[in-house]
């Protein structure tokens, strides 16, 4: 009886312990994407639901975290502005997807909604998550659209001849560097910016920027 008394004890003890320990923290830099909303969630001013609202990001929208959680909002940044979102509001984006062919990116799950952008055939997207109708939503340029999940294949990443530096910029600056990647870190392209830099996609860090493109050998296909 004393014993089974001293169990419940320690289980109640643990169970205390675990719901005080703090969630996982996220690392800075890390891609995430607006959802759990029905159309925008407010990228605000401040850490507070009555600060100023600076813009409605769309579900959907790829941010990136900057690294502070206070009062349930995350300090992100959309392009070039950064701002609070609600920690409801956002999700770890997801992984990278190449098309088969060329297709059009659509503004909802169907081939009878306008059309936001021609895709060529082999073009890099981040797959934001499935939607209906056999679509994925997904992020290109900066766009958010869908594209039918039977055009898209998982992308083959390429990799770094060396370490590399992944930067905020093609400008060379200490300030800009967001992370050191090892030789052969699988990094996946989105396009040249037409001075020798790739912007780049890290999926081991959840971060991207641009790397000189110079430094990257394309992947290998895996054998099966």
């Amino acid at each position: 009886m004393k014993f089974r008394r001293m169990l419940c004890a320690l289980l109640l003890a643990a169970l205390l312990l675990g719901a005080a320990l703090p969630a996982r923290a996220l690392e800075s830099g890390k891609l995430m994407r607006v959802d759990n909303c029905k159309k925008w969630a407010a990228l605000r001013a401040d850490n507070t639901a009555k600060a100023k609202r600076l813009a409605k990001l769309t579900k959907g929208t790829l941010v990136v975290y900057g690294g502070i959680t206070q009062g349930g909002f995350r300090l992100v940044r959309c392009g070039e502005r950064w701002g609070y979102v609600g920690v409801e509001y956002l999700e770890e984006a997801s992984r990278a997807v190449r098309t088969t062919k060329k297709v059009w990116l659509r503004s909802g799950p169907s081939d009878r909604v306008g059309r936001l952008k021609k895709l060529k055939k082999g073009a890099t997207l981040l797959a934001v998550s499935d939607a209906e109708n056999g679509y994925y939503r997904v992020c290109y340029d900066g766009l958010t659209g869908y594209v039918p999940a039977k055009y898209l294949r998982a992308a083959l990443p390429k990799h770094g001849a060396k370490a590399v530096t992944l930067a905020a910029t093609t400008v060379k600056s200490g300030s800009d560097t967001i992370a050191r990647l090892p030789a052969l870190a699988p990094v996946y392209c989105f396009g040249s910016d037409g001075d020798g830099h790739e912007y780049v996609y890290d999926a081991d860090r959840g971060k991207y920027g641009f790397v000189d493109a110079e430094l990257l050998l394309f992947a290998k296909k895996r054998r099966r």
